[in-house]
């Protein structure tokens, strides 16, 4: 799936560093044994999935911006230009939703989470 992104169409990539960014967005910190430092656990695509089903355009950002590697403002201002002009997100949603699940890194992991 593409999107115009900075005035100029990017490919929506979801591979391993589309997974690694979306964790690094979306983490978790364990305090392991009252140790106080904790560990981070990566928990992107789990959120990413529940959230884009309930089409939240917040979640939709974090997507876009680990799939295409650009800015938080950059990632906004494409949903809000793509929103303008297309008079909704609908069409955004389904298409980035289809692209994960086809995308092979990532389809396997989200098909275990449904069942």
């Amino acid at each position: 799936m593409k999107l115009k992104v900075k005035g100029k169409e990017q490919e929506l990539k979801f591979n391993m560093g589309f997974i690694r960014r979306l964790d690094e967005i979306h983490s978790i910190k364990v305090d392991v044994m009252g140790a106080g430092d904790g560990m981070a656990f990566g928990v992107g695509l789990v959120y990413a999935d529940i959230q884009l089903k309930q089409y939240s355009p917040v979640m939709l950002s974090d997507v876009i911006r680990a799939a295409t590697n650009c800015s938080i403002i950059d990632a906004d201002k494409a949903i809000e230009d793509y929103a303008e002009e297309n008079g909704s997100l609908d069409k955004l949603f389904d298409g980035v939703i289809d692209g994960l699940k086809k995308s092979p890194v990532v389809k396997t992991t989200l098909m275990k989470m449904v069942g």
